[in-house]
């Protein structure tokens, strides 16, 4: 059995490690940004805000655990994390699905939806499939392949 992890010991000693062999570097906020508040950040200009911004006033506040940025710095992937003990699906999904709902309201663009417990990752394309299981975090190469592969498939529906 895996030792129990809390989810802020998840996210640092499984999830950011996993992230950095794809290239997500937490900490580089021009790719990714950590504990974004998906009701008090203006995504359509790129002004996000992060939990120690917005925990003080008075506003709604959601925080997406990960949020992650396409080359021009605007949101392509969110993940939402879970402790290990957790399963991703049941204890993630739908919590993931209003922070990208909040996005996709100010953009007009769904974003891609990884949910993980640091042992399991589940990727979710709701224009195109369910959730599945991968092996690891798509590259931002990767992420915009699959956006721009979307966007043309909905150009020939």
């Amino acid at each position: 059995m895996s030792k129990d992890l809390n989810e802020f010991l998840t996210r640092k000693q499984r999830i950011d490690v996993i992230l950095k062999e794809q290239g997500w570097i937490v900490g580089d906020r021009g790719k990714i940004i950590v504990e974004v508040d998906t009701k008090q950040s203006d995504f359509r200009a790129q002004n996000y805000k992060t939990v120690s911004e917005t925990m003080k006033n008075d506003m709604e506040s959601k925080y997406v655990d990960y949020l992650l940025l396409d080359r021009f710095g605007a949101p392509i992937a969110i993940i939402e994390a879970k402790r290990t003990s957790r399963d991703p699906i049941l204890a993630a999904q739908k919590q993931a699905q209003e922070y990208a709902n909040d996005i996709k309201a100010q953009t007009g663009r769904d974003v891609f939806i990884f949910l993980s417990n640091g042992y399991e990752i589940w990727f979710w394309d709701r224009d195109h499939y369910g959730p599945r299981q991968v092996k690891g975090f798509f590259s931002q190469s990767d992420l915009e392949r699959l956006k721009f592969q979307g966007i043309e498939r909905k150009k020939i529906d």
